[in-house]
């Protein structure tokens, strides 16, 4: 898991090139909600929705892509585990590449213009409210392709 500032990205351009060249280029905030095929391992979401107290967390683990997350608008909690500690509660889709899990985790606060990288392996759940009301947020999430599992 790699948490920073969406201005330090520049930092990781070695690592994710072609996500630098986007967020150089491009006026985040102005993309409009939706699904952008960018290449073959590389698309993008763009979601706006507002955080939810939740009871019960239910981590998605993902087996051949990252999730490269940038909060563009409003702040959230993120819960975050290790998969390997976790019970799966849904098994592996490979098509949607994400399994549902339930466990033990820890807890991040994502604020406006951070981003956070979350590898296959790394367990999550984004969109909890941080606040004592929920918050309307923006987010641009890039999936990057890194394996090919097909179990």
């Amino acid at each position: 898991m790699i948490l920073d500032k969406i201005s330090n990205f520049e930092k990781y351009r070695k690592m994710f090139p072609e996500i630098a060249e986007i967020i150089q280029g491009s006026d985040l905030l102005k993309f409009q909600t939706g699904y952008t095929r960018v290449n073959e391992s590389l698309y993008f979401l763009v979601n706006e929705y507002d955080t939810s107290r939740t009871e019960k967390i239910q981590y998605e683990n993902h087996r051949k892509y990252v999730d490269i997350q940038l909060l563009l608008k409003g702040e959230e909690k993120i819960a975050f585990a290790k998969a390997s500690t976790l019970k799966i509660i849904k098994m592996y889709d490979n098509n949607e590449d994400y399994e549902l899990m339930e466990g033990k985790g820890d807890v991040i606060t994502l604020h406006c213009n951070d981003f956070i990288i979350f590898f296959p392996g790394e367990a999550h759940h984004p969109g909890i409210t941080s606040l004592k009301s929920s918050s309307s947020n923006k987010k641009v999430i890039f999936k990057l392709k890194l394996f090919n599992y097909a179990g």
